[in-house]
């Protein structure tokens, strides 16, 4: 199936996305409004859980390499913000002493999993005992870096990306 798009519509998208990325430069207070789970996603159906049962659920399921493809100008948007957010102060794609290795995350971990992770990097340190295993392996949980739910969108985009090789 092809889907063709306006270079108009393209256009107005990659604005949209360059204005949220200036606006999301800026540290700012969650508003009541913010979710960053959404219902009809694992992280939605399991939030009658127990926290510890609601992230075990995050990773059942195909892995994020198999259940999405990469959107080219997402995985940019991504991959700026990779940069931008200093996530290159402790990941790589390759070997790390610091924190995990992102080489092939895509293929080890689902879409809600990774969301989660980048969105809520401390509620994952205290429910997820996968989480909980990186931190006492690398000694320090992964930062809060105030991702809105539209920056974790393009940050799995590219890491995705990256899974998928050159």
């Amino acid at each position: 199936m092809t889907c063709v798009r306006s270079p108009g519509r393209t256009a107005r998208f990659l604005m949209l996305v360059l204005l949220l990325m200036a606006v999301g430069c800026g540290r700012r207070e969650p508003q009541p409004s913010d979710s960053k789970s959404a219902a009809g996603t694992a992280e939605g159906t399991a939030a009658a859980a127990s926290p510890a049962a609601e992230a075990a659920a995050l990773d059942q399921g195909p892995r994020a390499a198999e259940a999405m493809e990469a959107v080219a100008p997402l995985a940019a948007t991504g991959q700026m913000l990779f940069d931008a957010k200093g996530c290159t102060g402790c990941h790589t794609f390759g070997e790390s002493d610091t924190a995990p290795d992102l080489r092939g995350v895509a293929s080890r971990r689902t879409a809600a999993w990774l969301r989660r992770q980048i969105l809520e990097p401390e509620w994952m340190a205290e429910h997820d005992s996968l989480t909980r295993a990186m931190v006492e392996h690398y000694g320090v949980p992964m930062a809060d870096l105030d991702v809105s739910t539209d920056e974790a969108a393009a940050l799995l985009h590219f890491l995705v990306r990256e899974d998928a090789g050159p």
